[in-house]
């Protein structure tokens, strides 16, 4: 099933299906059967079914949607939820704000005061089905391209992706921006933000997670396995940029909670986990397999066959933990820093490096080379 959404700047924001057949769809919503589905008894929706909504059900705790199988289509955002089931952002006079309004405050601008609709949260589970996209070779090449997963629901929203396989370069595109066919308006500038994205049991094969800005407060990468991934030089499994807050002063943005967990890498290259905006980033990552190979084009100078990479960051980390991994196969090293200054910690954050097993690794070099560096701030254990 394929379904393309377009991205129109009419009014405020509108969301237009392609298809009349994609408004108009009923909701035949069915049950989850069997003792070891964890979403037993959650409501079932088609892709369609959801995405027709006009707000989240009433007491809805846990939802299902199944996507089926889909491939994206360059030039056209996949997008899963719409503009009327998400909140969305007002202003007003802060003179004018009601006592009962204060909650619902995320910014104030001079005389003026931004508030968010704060709806009801809950669990949304993709599950099951596939997603392909095209191989690109760097995070922009995806924005430009406009080929990410996007969700429009509530901001207090839990995202789990569940048993999806993946191909090509993909990205999950968790923040959208009211945008003003008039121009620029304030309250386009926060992004509303979901609370998190889990992927859980995730395969991808032949592809990566590419990604530059759109992140969820809280992103958790959890037992997915990935099949190596060749698209060059650039094979990277996981390549994250701008995962950090931004400061307007009157607005502070959130920055990501990474964690990565208990996955298994079979790569060339190395995951990528901050670069460029990292301001109160938060990476652990832990208990993971990394299975190092060389590209087929990589000399013994190539030096890249690293599993994790700490790029050239703007801001400040606010904690690392890089802990009970694994590494094997054709190897450099766990960690390579792009420099000796590559990365900043924010005062009292720690960068703990705890209990990996190296085989013939090294601990931590400089980036493409065999030198082997660690940060004056990290503690090894």
């Amino acid at each position: 099933m394929k379904n393309f959404i377009k991205l129109l700047l009419t009014g405020v924001f509108s969301i237009t299906a392609v298809s009349a057949a994609f408004l108009s769809s009923g909701c035949n919503i069915t049950k989850i059967t069997g003792k070891e589905d964890p979403y037993k008894g959650a409501p079932v929706y088609t892709l369609e079914e959801f995405n027709a909504l006009e707000a989240i059900p009433e007491g809805t705790k846990t939802l299902v949607v199944d996507i089926e199988d889909i491939t994206a289509t360059e030039g056209s955002y996949f997008v899963i939820g719409n503009k009327n089931m998400a909140d969305f952002h007002t202003s007003k006079k802060t003179a004018d704000v009601t006592e009962e309004e204060q909650p619902y405050v995320i910014g104030t601008n001079g005389d003026m005061s931004y508030m968010n609709t704060n709806k009801k949260g809950f669990t949304l589970v993709i599950k099951d089905g596939s997603y392909t996209a095209p191989k690109y070779t760097d995070p922009n090449q995806v924005n430009n391209n406009k080929t990410a997963l996007c969700f429009y629901v509530p901001d207090a929203t839990d995202i789990i992706i569940d048993n999806v396989t993946f191909t090509g370069s993909v990205a999950f595109s968790c923040q959208w921006q009211q945008i003003h066919a008039a121009g620029y308006n304030p309250e386009s500038v926060f992004p509303h933000t979901v609370k998190s994205l889990t992927l859980r049991k995730c395969i991808f094969s032949d592809g990566g997670i590419f990604q530059n800005g759109g992140f969820a407060k809280s992103l958790t990468i959890d037992e997915c396995y990935f099949n190596g991934f060749d698209n060059g030089n650039n094979s990277n499994p996981i390549w994250f940029i701008n995962g950090g807050s931004q400061d307007l002063g009157w607005y502070k943005g959130s920055a990501c909670n990474l964690t990565i967990k208990n996955n298994t890498f079979k790569a060339t290259r190395p995951i990528k986990v901050a670069e460029q905006s990292a301001e109160n980033v938060i990476i652990n990552i832990e208990y993971n397999t990394f299975e190092m190979s060389r590209l087929s084009t990589d000399t013994d100078d190539t030096k890249k066959a690293d599993a994790i990479i700490f790029s050239s960051t703007k801001g400040s980390l606010a904690g690392v933990s890089v802990k009970n991994n694994t590494v094997s196969g054709d190897v450099l090293a766990l960690i390579a820093f792009a420099s000796e200054t590559c990365v900043n910690m924010a005062k009292n954050a720690s960068f703990k490096i705890i209990g990996n097993t190296l085989s013939s690794a090294k601990l931590s070099v400089l980036w493409k080379t065999d030198t082997a560096f660690i940060p004056d701030f990290a503690v090894l254990y």
